[in-house]
């Protein structure tokens, strides 16, 4: 056992023994806390497979180990607000999981959209809310996901839809909108 002054390490009063990490035996310097090595495994080997592992959900915060979906202690049932917009968690075996994004996250509307037609949406298609106000009238309420409220559109009838008028993509027919 040195003092990490004796060795180089900081801090300079911290006690350090040479230990051999469990996996690989590689020998280093670790700090020795409460009559014990602080760590048991090399730095490498304590880092092998954290982001490939099923048990990680996409490598955790700094790698360390988080359990994935329901099992995680900060999990709130697979809803998070991004910008306004509802997201929706889907289950890789989930039929509309090819709409997600690469963290397995879609938003409800389309979603809700995709389930009205019985049809994954494809990358163009726009889902658009209607317009609903917050009750306080100031901007457009994004977390209304009521069908009522969407309107399904190509990409480049968005200007076309800000103007009051949009072309069905399917029927061809033009509508007014507002």
């Amino acid at each position: 056992m040195r003092y990490g002054k004796e060795i180089g390490k900081k801090p300079i009063t911290d006690k350090f023994i040479w230990a051999a990490c469990i996996d690989c035996g590689k020998e280093r310097w670790v700090r020795w806390r409460q009559g014990q090595p602080q760590f048991l495994k090399c730095p490498s080997c304590a880092h092998k497979g954290l982001r490939t592992n099923p048990d990680t959900q996409f490598g955790g915060i700094r790698g360390y180990r988080t359990k994935p979906g329901s099992e995680n202690h900060n999990w709130k049932g697979g809803r998070t607000n991004f910008s306004g917009y509802i997201a929706i968690k889907l289950q890789p075996d989930d039929f509309f999981y090819s709409m997600a994004f690469c963290n397995g996250y879609v938003f409800e509307h389309r979603l809700v959209m995709a389930k009205h037609l019985g049809r994954n949406l494809h990358r163009w298609e726009i889902v658009h809310h209607k317009g609903t106000k917050y009750p306080s009238g100031s901007m457009e309420n994004r977390s209304d996901n009521r069908l009522e409220n969407l309107l399904i559109i190509v990409t480049g009838s968005n200007s076309n839809l800000h103007s009051g008028k949009v072309i069905c993509p399917y029927c061809k027919k033009e509508f007014r909108v507002r």
